[in-house]
Parts: structure tokens; sequence; C-alpha cells
């Protein structure tokens, strides 16, 4: 996103290619606009918080100004991109039908079961269950 904002999006790209290669992360692309326009817009929220402070001048309140306009415009741009950014959270009672409905939800996307992640962190096989 800084690279983006400060006009290098070809850096931007290549880093972040670069990075999800060598993190074996096949899902980074799908998610980077998600993270781009979520930090995209904190910095212009930031910004803005900022033109009510006494301690500001005129001039650093334009340019504060006109920077927070090129974060939330950039922003937009993200949010509008081939990857929309949807995130869906699925929860539940036990056998309540979560998994199943993450399924038919996800038949076209990237679907994170926390209970296989927790034991993939731990190194316990999906079917393996431990008290």
């Amino acid at each position: 996103m800084d690279l983006d904002y400060s006009d290098s999006p070809e850096l931007g790209s290549h880093f972040a290619h670069h990075y999800a290669e060598l993190a074996g992360d096949e899902v980074l692309p799908e998610l980077l606009d998600f993270y781009r326009c979520y930090r995209a817009f904190v910095r212009g929220k930031v910004l803005c918080l900022s033109l009510g402070e006494r301690e500001i001048d005129s001039e650093q309140r334009r340019t504060d100004l006109e920077n927070a306009r090129r974060y939330f415009a950039l922003a937009h741009l993200y949010a509008l991109g081939p990857h929309r950014p949807l995130l869906l959270v699925i929860c539940g009672m036990t056998g309540s039908g979560k998994s199943t409905l993450a399924r038919v939800a996800g038949a076209k996307a990237s679907v994170l079961s926390s209970d296989l992640v927790r034991k993939e962190l731990v190194g316990i096989a999906p079917p393996e269950h431990r008290r």
C-alpha cells in the first residue's frame, strides 16, 4: 500500500509476489487488496483526526487533508479491485452444520477451519482427537 501511495505500484506488486512465493502463501493474492484497503483507510482516518488539532497550522492541515483524500481514493480502488474483499465468519453449536455451510459458501473461495488450523499449529493430524 505504501509503495502504491508513493507511485511505485510495480515495486509493491513485485514485493507482494515474491513474498507470497517465498512464504508459500497461495491465498495472499486474494487477501492483499483487503489488507491494502484497510491500511489505506486507517492512514486516511488518522490524518483526518489530526485535522481537528489546534497545534496544526493551516499549511499542515491542507497537506494532511490532501494526503487523507489520496489514502481514501487508494482504499476505494482496492475495494473495487479484482479481489473484492469478503470475510464470512460462520459460528454455532457443535454439530450445527458450520463446516457444511462453509464448504458450500466457500466453493469458490478459501475456507479456513479454526479446528484444522489449531491442529496444524500443534502438529496434530486433522482426524486425530485429543482432550
